[in-house]
């Protein structure tokens, strides 16, 4: 499987990839930090959970966490659009929600729900690593770099971190870039499987440059 650096596009290697890390990603609960006011809400104007109270958030979270866990994950969404209407300060739900948004393949609705985690609460990097991810999945490899180098910052070094990053920089075409985040991803965790792929292909890719140097060399 080769990533078309070439034409900056997502190739079926990249798309089983991506598959490969929404397989492993799990609705996490975090802390619920400083509440801020508004939200976009999924929630019918005549449902009868607009009356219930703040402490009714917490129930429709953890509903929401179930919901994903089973594989439902339209009724997660549904669960966590409430507990966010309620309590729209709370990072965790629409990171939550972001992830659920994902699994259903809407990329951009993720990445908008991670984004607003990111404004509650900058200090998560769990919320620019998801957002790298579904970044790398619209092409959007600048922005995807950028949050892989803030989660490396924030997580002092993940490996995961690494190796979105440099998946990034590889369909940029940053070659060098690439290797040097696929080594320090296996620095950090020898066995990681996917940073051993990336590598592999970032050597790949530098040996057919060289060679079309080289045979470009010999041909003038």
């Amino acid at each position: 499987m080769f990533y078309d650096v070439s034409m900056k596009k997502v190739t079926p290697g990249v798309v089983l990839l991506f598959l490969l890390l929404c397989a492993t990603a799990s609705a996490v609960v975090l802390p619920v930090h400083t509440p801020v006011p508004g939200s976009r809400t999924w929630v019918s104007e005549t449902d009868p959970i607009l009356k219930a109270g703040p402490q009714r958030s917490k129930v429709l979270y953890n509903r929401g966490t179930g919901s994903y866990g089973k594989g439902n994950y339209r009724v997660a969404v549904k669960y966590f659009s409430k507990a966010i209407y309620l309590e729209p300060g709370s990072p965790d739900a629409y990171f939550n929600r972001g992830l659920s948004f994902r699994r259903q393949h809407m990329i951009d609705e993720a990445i908008s729900d991670f984004t607003k985690a990111i404004q509650i609460y900058p200090h998560q990097p769990a919320y620019y690593l998801e957002r790298c991810n579904a970044r790398i999945v619209k092409n959007d490899f600048n922005g995807a770099i950028a949050d892989g180098s803030e989660a490396i910052r924030l997580s002092s070094g993940a490996a995961e971190a690494y190796f979105l990053r440099g998946l990034a920089l590889l369909l940029q075409g940053d070659l060098n870039g690439a290797f040097a985040d696929a080594s320090k991803a296996l620095e950090i965790s020898p066995d990681y499987r996917d940073a051993r792929q990336l590598l592999l292909e970032t050597l790949l890719k530098m040996e057919h440059q060289k060679s079309d140097v080289l045979s470009g060399v010999a041909g003038e």
